[in-house]
């Protein structure tokens, strides 16, 4: 198999910017996620209605109480379908079994709602300013993006809506490379149009915007969450807010249990480089140090490397030898794909070749974050997504052909699961997908209390390009499944290894 040569990574000092662009293309084109800001808070300090944040009895450090729809005995194979949720679409009022019927009578029972219809605002990544350095995103402009959200919002109009209501979209872009532009976006939605609830299919909302939306203007919202968000924005956002991914906390704490349970740390001397972006450090001592301690292991070495690009770059080769020095033999990579690449770059001019472990907090478990690592690079990952199953032949979801069948009939193109207008399409449909459980959940009535209690009685169900997912009382996060992949050197990709477990927390 002939590989073109792998380019080695240019680094600008341009402070954060830099970097979430980048981190944009990345998870865009790998799985049409984008991402939002770090921030952390202690696991075992907050609590919700579960335990704490990840659904751990206080004083058990090894687990307690599982994910909604979970097993109790950890990590056992995950099938289709799901025990409280339904398969695909096999629900009433499910995107992919179309809306609900009925609806005499209806009053406008909330803000956003009328009579005949249910106005929701999509927030879109507007990437233009990406051209500027030479990136393109194929099947992802703007445009795009807002049709594939049609798409999905005609099947269910066509079919009368949600109790007879058709859902209306107010389409509003922001540039996730500007933190300015999510909150005014924010404001754009809930001040110059009346809607009742937001869905970011950018999925670059930051703090600002994201808690503009729920806490300041009482807006429920439906968010990709792509870098792990953290309990104290759920919590600020009084139920308002529910995410795709899994939490930070949780995505680092599943990612020291599988490789425990796997065995990959025994006998490691473990060492951990990140970001100090607002949050991340203590998030990563919270999700990942403190869990990998109560298994019993002790980090070697960890270094935080600056926010400033820049900065970090100059960090880089002092944090390799430090490592170096300290015999680190397992490293835990869990920065953008850009510095993460120039650490293990740098690493190998140097003939330093420790194994690699990535996890989607970064995220590094895609394709395109690690198009650019050297042969000697030896990793493993930990995800919630379902990277790379075609390669090793995988059958598609029925969830994932239920969402392509619609796609298919209203464009007449039928996009193959390593296209990027696959992955963008099933984004797409998952979150319309939520939207109608939710509001077909709430009843005729349709309030935004009813709402957002009616996401969290959606349990368990099948969702395009994950494992699982579920939401529950007080579990505001869906991804749920996780799986080892492994890095194949032939294809500078991920290979994904036997079937998806259940999470521990």
């Amino acid at each position: 198999m002939n590989v073109a040569p792998r380019p080695q990574l240019g680094f600008r000092s341009r402070s954060r910017t830099y970097t979430v662009i980048v981190s944009v293309v990345t998870v865009m084109l790998a799985a049409g996620l984008m991402i939002p800001f770090v921030f952390g808070t202690s696991i075992d300090s907050v609590s919700t209605s579960a335990p704490n944040a990840l659904g751990r009895n206080p004083g058990d450090p090894l687990g307690g109480t599982a994910s909604a729809g979970t097993t109790a005995s950890g990590a056992a194979s995950v099938g289709e379908g799901g025990a409280s949720g339904t398969g695909p679409g096999g629900a009433p009022g499910s995107a992919l079994a179309g809306g609900s019927s009925g609806g005499g009578g209806l009053t406008a029972s909330d803000h956003g709602v009328t009579e005949t219809t249910i106005t929701i605002a999509f927030l879109l990544a507007d990437l233009g300013s990406l051209s500027q350095l030479g990136f393109g995103v194929p099947g992802f402009n703007v445009e795009e993006q807002q049709a594939y959200i049609q798409i999905f919002l005609d099947n269910i109009n066509a079919q009368g809506g949600v109790y007879g209501r058709q859902i209306v979209p107010v389409f509003v872009t922001y540039d996730p490379t500007n933190q300015q532009t999510s909150q005014a976006a924010c404001l754009t939605a809930t001040q110059d149009h009346t809607i009742f609830a937001a869905i970011d299919s950018g999925g670059g909302l930051n703090e600002q915007g994201m808690l503009c939306f729920t806490e300041q203007n009482h807006t429920p919202l439906v968010a990709l969450g792509s870098f792990g968000t953290p309990p104290s924005w759920y919590q600020q956002s009084g139920g308002y807010l529910s995410t795709v991914n899994a939490s930070g906390l949780r995505s680092l704490a599943n990612l020291a249990y599988l490789l425990d349970a796997r065995g990959l740390l025994k006998g490691k001397r473990i060492g951990i480089i990140d970001r100090d972006f607002p949050g991340t450090v203590q998030t990563v001592k919270d999700g990942l140090v403190a869990v990998l301690e109560q298994y019993g292991y002790e980090v070697t070495h960890r270094v935080d490397l600056s926010m400033d690009d820049g900065i970090a770059a100059s960090q880089v080769p002092v944090a390799v030898q430090e490592m170096r020095t300290r015999n680190v033999n397992a490293v835990f990579v869990l920065t953008d794909f850009i510095i993460g690449t120039q650490f293990v770059q740098t690493a190998d001019r140097g003939a330093y070749q420790p194994l690699y472990f990535a996890s989607d907090f970064g995220p590094m478990t895609n394709d395109i974050a690690v198009t650019a690592m050297p042969s000697s690079f030896q990793a493993v990952g930990v995800t919630t997504a379902r990277t790379g199953e075609w390669r090793v032949g995988f059958p598609e979801p029925a969830v994932d052909a239920a969402c392509r069948g619609i796609y298919a009939r209203a464009t007449g193109s039928d996009p193959q699961r390593s296209d990027n207008a696959y992955s963008a399409m099933d984004s797409a449909c998952g979150l319309v997908d939520l939207l109608v459980r939710g509001t077909t959940g709430a009843g005729p009535e349709l309030t935004r209390t009813a709402y957002v209690d009616s996401l969290q009685r959606i349990g368990r169900i099948d969702y395009p390009l994950y494992g699982g997912f579920s939401y529950g009382p007080g579990k505001f996060d869906g991804a749920d499944p996780i799986r080892t992949l492994v890095y194949d050197s032939s294809c500078a990709c991920w290979i994904p290894q036997g079937d998806f477990a259940e999470p521990r927390y």
